[in-house]
């Protein structure tokens, strides 16, 4: 199983962004992964002003965890989707909001175009529950669509990386359901089917695990990729989201 090598995490120098920060790297840690930080200037502002911001924001955080650091200009959610090609990431950790209202719709309008657009998973932080480097229990939702393959692979090596345990649900109803479930998930981890309408149905089991792992869509045009589920579960989870 491959392991996970590096991390992205989009720097904003705010309050929240600096506690979602303890979490990033606390979760590197624990998976024994680096982490790639990153601010983007959407001003005219110096380089070496911000770079040295940069560097003073993460100097209470970055100890026993491999640190790059990389300052661009542009566009904050161009220069993210950019950064994971040019960088080979694993996957991103992003704060879903900024420090005051302004920057809350900022930030969250940048968040949401990044979940539309990255070709990698993303990782949005817990809004209240378990730190990202206490996960004990993983709970992967799948749909028993062709991408559930994927969602279900980032779910275990999740779960291995923070030596949790993994339960895998799927919302349907019937015997036919739990057979499918069950060839695929294997010997991966537990399995349940749920009954219910799919958004409440996961929210409801989602109270007790530390992480859920879903998928944000199979399809990918030009509009991106999020749909509606997974926008309403990142929102609404009482835990962390990890999104494929």
């Amino acid at each position: 199983m491959k392991s996970i090598q590096k991390i992205l995490f989009p720097v904003d120098f705010s309050e929240h962004c600096a506690q979602v920060a303890i979490e990033v790297f606390g979760m590197a840690q624990r998976l024994g992964a680096g982490v790639v930080a990153v601010h983007a200037l959407e001003s005219s502002r110096e380089d070496a002003g911000a770079e040295q911001e940069l560097e003073l924001f993460l100097a209470g955080f970055t100890e026993g965890v491999e640190c790059e650091r990389l300052v661009r200009k542009g566009h904050a959610a161009t220069e993210i989707l950019r950064v994971v090609e040019e960088e080979a990431i694993d996957f991103i950790a992003m704060p879903s909001r900024g420090r005051s209202a302004l920057e809350a719709f900022l930030f969250g309008s940048i968040t949401e175009k990044v979940l539309h657009k990255a070709s990698c998973p993303v990782w949005t932080e817990n809004q209240s529950g378990s730190a990202a480097d206490e996960v004990g229990k993983v709970l992967c939702c799948v749909d028993l669509s062709p991408a559930s393959e994927e969602v279900l692979d980032w779910a275990e090596r999740l779960a291995v990386g923070f030596g949790a345990e993994l339960e895998v649900a799927h919302v349907g109803h019937g015997d036919g359901a739990l057979v499918e479930l069950r060839h695929l998930v294997r010997e991966r981890g537990s399995c349940v089917v749920v009954g219910g309408e799919v958004e409440e149905a996961i929210l409801r089991h989602a109270v007790g695990a530390d992480l859920l792992v879903i998928g944000r869509g199979e399809e990918r045009s030009a509009m991106g990729r999020f749909r509606s589920h997974a926008q309403t579960l990142i929102r609404r989870a009482p835990c962390a989201v990890f999104s494929v």
